[in-house]
């Protein structure tokens, strides 16, 4: 190669890295386009973080020309570089202007000069941290010595002050995206049309993973039949810091799994709208922010449940809210404020890993894998396809889907078949779906399978498989036995629910409990409350409306499977050397959360428990704020004076 051809060459692999960097800042500002609700988002980060990506272009040429100036000596370099860098000076002054008045909505909450905090601890158990700090604590005195000496602030505040529950129970799939979904509307699944971390909708042959880039799409891909928190307020500013579902709120930071940069992102907004706020009469102050606090749950999936990382990061929960409080309490809005601590769903220990594509093929059926493509960070693997598979593909090559969750909760879906009188296949196609009989002798691999057994009997990690066979009725299967869920609706929100056990064990446990034997196969129906309360202290809480409402999605799945206590399914590229915690099971680590309030409104009282859907009703009764009982799940809960 010629010498020229080596300086060309040298020159495009000096320049590459600027190349990708500016095709990146392309594709952001596409997204940006694309997605209008994140713009001041994109602006505010500008300006709070400090990178100045918009800048860079004026901030590099006047560097470039300073150092040309530093080589050559020439006056003209130096001249030229504080011109060139000029517009970047400029440029952060607009940029703040333009973040106060983008995001500018100066209306009160409700008509009331108040404020509202909504902290959820993702995988925060509340069981698990007293857990942790003392296995000996088992009365209730114990328990109150450790809840004091491990988190002050919390203890003070909810504990001593506020309303709470230590049984609060979470949705199923107890995962990250759906449970903080179902925080943010109030509602099930069934309503708001997340049904798990990764989900397939048939009639539309769509894939779509919220893992990675595909969180992107989380806003779009919610329902538009149900309201987040922030829609209930849209004259009033509302922040979502590290909050998956964000729809409507006035102003959203995004950020990687760090409580402090979330706290400390938290303050910088309130800081900087509020100076703002004084400089150009837009009232600057957030009236509703909703902060979640993710590191326990991404450091409990890599590091072992009782490491002194895990214990840290519980105890660093109690130090950031009280730096909360005294934030408030030095503007002089903590009387103004009513504060809400919740988690999305509780952890899990899992030694065994059961990969769940794996499994399916293993039945001969051409399963579509959602997972192809990873990333390592430093706090574990994550996902980067986002969408992946055609129509085409859907039709001629896959009659299974097998999406894992968060992961002892997967979701499959089969291509539905038709046969003729005498039993002969002749249609199969995603357009119809798998009956009860279908899925009982289904053809796959040459021959025919009921699949419900197939899975149970395939490995001990499968512990339900949940079908769903009648538009009112759910059926869990296991190895010693099955049952069946039964719903009765009563109004718009709430429901009447009958158990019982088909043959062999009760797969729930519920038989077996004194408590509970008077309703099991009596042909009693409870109201889904009732039931709430009788089994919020066993091992699978709350799981007959759980599991109901799990169900009744044109995403859900033809088969919900959960996986046995110490196992999951992730794949084995993730779990190999990972993946030590575990979520989205129907056991109490994984499905018990506290649901803690304090502040303006809020009464001296502890619950024996309540559900996190219940906490966006229970905030729009504590402002007076009017909502469509069919928009949500939950009810207001006693907590309000």
């Amino acid at each position: 190669m010629s010498r020229q051809g080596d300086s060309r060459a040298q020159a495009w692999w000096h320049w590459r890295g600027f190349i990708a960097f500016g095709l990146v800042l392309l594709g952001a500002a596409l997204f940006v386009v694309a997605r209008r609700d994140l713009l001041a988002a994109l602006l505010m980060l500008l300006v709070l973080s400090g990178t100045g990506l918009a800048t860079c272009p004026f901030w590099i040429s006047g560097i470039w020309l300073l150092r040309r100036w530093w080589q050559k000596r020439r006056a003209r370099h130096l001249l030229l570089a504080p011109v060139v860098s000029a517009p970047a000076l400029l440029l952060i002054p607009v940029l703040v202007y333009l973040a106060a008045h983008l995001t500018a909505r100066d209306g009160l909450l409700a008509g009331q000069d108040r404020y509202v905090v909504l902290i959820v601890v993702d995988g925060g158990s509340f069981e698990r941290a007293l857990e942790l700090f003392d296995e000996a604590a088992r009365d209730d005195e114990r328990y109150r010595e450790e809840i004091n000496r491990a988190f002050p602030n919390i203890s003070k505040l909810f504990l001593g002050e506020g309303a709470y529950t230590l049984n609060g129970v979470t949705i199923w799939p107890a995962s990250s995206v759906p449970a903080n979904t179902s925080i943010i509307t109030g509602a099930y699944p069934r309503k708001n049309g997340i049904v798990g971390q990764r989900y397939y909708e048939r009639s539309l042959r769509h894939h779509m993973s919220y893992i990675g880039l595909g969180i992107t799409a989380h806003n779009n891909e919610l329902s538009t039949s149900v309201k987040t928190i922030y829609e209930y307020f849209p004259e009033a500013r509302s922040v979502a810091i590290v909050q998956v579902c964000n729809r409507g709120c006035s102003l959203y930071v995004p950020g990687q799994p760090d409580d402090d940069y979330a706290e400390r992102a938290w303050e910088w907004v309130v800081m900087c709208l509020n100076g703002l706020g004084r400089r150009t009469g837009v009232p600057g102050i957030p009236r509703l922010t909703v902060i979640t606090f993710a590191h326990i749950d991404h450091i409990s999936h890599t590091t072992y449940l009782d490491s002194p990382e895990a214990v840290e990061a519980y105890t660093n929960i109690d130090r950031l809210i009280g730096r909360m409080t005294a934030f408030l309490g030095s503007r002089d809005l903590l009387g103004k404020t009513t504060i809400v601590l919740t988690s999305d769903h509780g952890i899990a220990p899992v030694t065994n890993h059961l990969t769940i594509d794996r499994v399916l093929e293993d039945l001969r059926f051409d399963t579509f894998q959602s997972l192809k493509y990873l990333v390592k960070t430093e706090w574990g693997m994550f996902e980067s396809n986002f969408w992946k598979g055609g129509r085409r593909d859907f039709d001629k090559r896959y009659n299974c889907v097998a999406l894992w969750g968060g992961n002892s909760d997967a979701l499959l879906y089969f291509k539905g078949q038709l046969r003729d009188a005498q039993g002969a296949l002749v249609q199969s196609s995603w357009d119809i779906l798998p009956t009860k009989d279908c899925l009982e002798n289904y053809h796959c691999g040459g021959e025919d399978i009921n699949i419900v057994e197939r899975l149970l009997q395939h490995s001990p990690g499968i512990r339900f498989v949940i079908t769903h066979p009648a538009p009112n009725e759910c059926v869990v299967h296991t190895l010693e036995g099955a049952s069946r869920i039964t719903e009765r609706p009563l109004n718009e929100i709430d429901a009447a629910y009958r158990y019982d056990v088909l043959w062999g064990e009760d797969p729930l446990e519920y038989a077996d409990a004194p408590t509970l034997r008077p309703y099991v196969n009596t042909g009693r129906w409870l109201t889904d409350r009732e039931w709430l309360d009788l089994t919020c202290t066993m091992h699978y809480p709350d799981a007959l409306h759980r599991l109901a409402n799990s169900f009744g999605s044109p995403r859900s799945a033809d088969l919900h499977l959960v996986a046995a206590d110490g196992w999951d399914f992730t794949p084995a590229g993730v779990s190999r050397k990972v993946l030590t915690g575990t979520h989205g099971g129907l056991d109490r680590k994984q499905s018990v959360v506290p649901i803690m309030f304090w502040g303006r409104g809020i009464k001296r009282a502890e619950l024996l428990t309540g559900r996190t859907v219940d906490i966006l009703p229970t905030v729009l009764e504590l402002l007076d704020v009017e909502y469509d009982p069919a928009a949500v799940s939950g009810r207001p809960l006693d907590v309000l004076e």
